[in-house]
């Protein structure tokens, strides 16, 4: 057990990060209070935080392809890909991503088998990750299903 230097809680190791520099090999904070103090820097000031994060996606090539390489698949692959869903997202007409920091589509993959589904706008991907993208499919049926009778 480690007595965190801000909340003064004594917890388990696992509740805090490692830290080589440190004698005994972990900080003197837990995560959540190192949670809590990075969340009021950043409130405090967040345009540093939102600068760096716009550099990093300002070139979109860049970007794309680090998504890319991040699921599996090739420029080319992205791009044929694309082309075969007619240059929208797979689920709706959109030809846009609208998501706030890039411009390509999200890679949507199944999350056990890191399989590759296809191309979606940032709002369907949304979706689906809110869905859980489940087996049988029962929170979109349902969603449907209450959209359905709700306009009846």
């Amino acid at each position: 057990m480690i007595k965190c230097k801000k909340c003064s809680l004594e917890k388990p190791r696992t509740q805090f990060y490692r830290e080589k520099r440190t004698k005994r090999g972990y900080n003197a904070r837990c995560i959540d209070c190192c949670k809590s103090d990075a969340r009021a820097v950043f409130e405090a000031n967040p345009e540093p935080y939102r600068e760096r994060a716009r550099i990093q996606h300002t070139d979109p090539l860049t970007t794309r392809r680090r998504t890319c390489r991040k699921h599996g698949i090739t420029l080319e692959e992205y791009d044929a890909l694309l082309e075969k869903q007619g240059g929208h997202c797979g689920m709706c007409p959109a030809t846009e991503s609208n998501h706030n920091m890039t411009d390509h589509f999200c890679i949507d993959h199944d999350h056990i088998t890191g399989k590759v589904r296809g191309l979606l706008c940032s709002s369907c991907n949304l979706l689906l990750g809110k869905a859980k993208a489940d087996e049988g499919n029962s929170i979109l049926l349902g969603a449907l299903f209450y959209l359905k009778k709700a306009n009846a």
